[in-house]
């Protein structure tokens, strides 16, 4: 049965809607993978619904803002790496000289 598959269900409905609603379950199984990976979810120790939601969302919200001030930098005969740019001067006055010195290798 190469290129096929049999899904079986308790549910009476029409099987395209079966099929559907499987697919759909599988794109957001994809969805949460990929947000897993991309925010590098540690395990959770929270367990009300709320405090894992707001530890969603700060991850989140952490991960956005460090790709939107990162930039790669390619230099001739060189690694590329990584530089944080598009800093607001409010946090370059509370970060100082240190956000001078942050060079991300890749």
């Amino acid at each position: 049965m190469e290129g096929f598959f049999a899904h079986e269900s308790s549910v009476d409905d029409e099987p395209e809607k079966i099929l559907s609603l499987y697919k759909d379950r599988d794109k957001a199984k994809k969805f949460i993978r990929s947000l897993k990976d991309g925010l590098e979810l540690r395990p959770i120790r929270h367990w009300s619904p709320l405090a894992v939601k707001g530890y969603l969302l700060l991850t989140f919200l952490t991960n956005f803002l460090v790709n939107l001030t990162l930039t790669v930098v390619y230099p001739p005969n060189a690694f590329k790496f990584k530089v944080l740019s598009n800093i607001s001067n409010k946090v370059i006055s509370i970060l100082g000289d240190f956000i001078k010195n942050i060079r991300i290798i890749v």
